[in-house]
């Protein structure tokens, strides 16, 4: 009997952990997706982006650590790439065509043993189990367009776009 509820007592712990990982994956995926398509700045902004929001949330009293990836493995916890909702299928950036750029930005949260800690089980070594490994992902994806506005090709190279204090401050340099 003791056995039974330790084991209810644990299983509601790592379902609560794996609701919170889903959220922490969530909510980076979704901040970083938001800057991905930048041209400027779009692969380490954005996820830094989402590293940052990750550590906002929780899981299982721990605060969610996501590496930045910036190999862009795809067994890392942040991964830039492009998805395709008709196939429902995320496609890394290194696998795009040529000319095809980044639309979404996939996010792992996890708990595991070689990363970030397995989470502990409060009745489990009575059944000689410590830990559990936990993890949860997210895709997020960046559609539609800018809006109206300026469209600058390079933002560091001439011709630039500067824009000064007073409304009426507006310089192409070079161009």
């Amino acid at each position: 009997l003791i056995l039974f509820v330790g084991l209810a007592i644990d299983f509601a712990k790592l379902y609560l952990a794996a609701h919170q990982l889903q959220n922490a994956a969530d909510a980076a995926a979704l901040a970083g997706a938001r800057m991905v398509r930048d041209p400027c700045e779009f692969q380490l902004e954005a996820r830094k982006q989402a590293q940052y929001i990750g550590s906002q949330n929780r899981a299982d009293g721990n605060s969610v650590e996501l590496n930045l990836n910036t190999d862009n493995n795809l067994n890392g916890d942040i991964i830039v790439g492009r998805f395709y909702y008709d196939e429902r299928g995320f496609v890394p950036l290194q696998n795009l065509p040529a000319g095809i750029g980044p639309d979404a930005l996939k996010a792992v949260a996890k708990r595991t043993a070689s990363e970030h800690g397995a989470i502990p089980l409060i009745f489990g070594p009575i059944a000689t189990v410590d830990t559990v490994n936990v993890s949860r992902m997210a895709i997020a994806q960046a559609i539609g367009g800018w809006g109206a506005g300026i469209i600058a090709l390079d933002c560091y190279a001439s011709p630039g776009l500067s824009i000064g204090g007073a409304a009426t401050d507006l310089t192409l340099i070079g161009g």
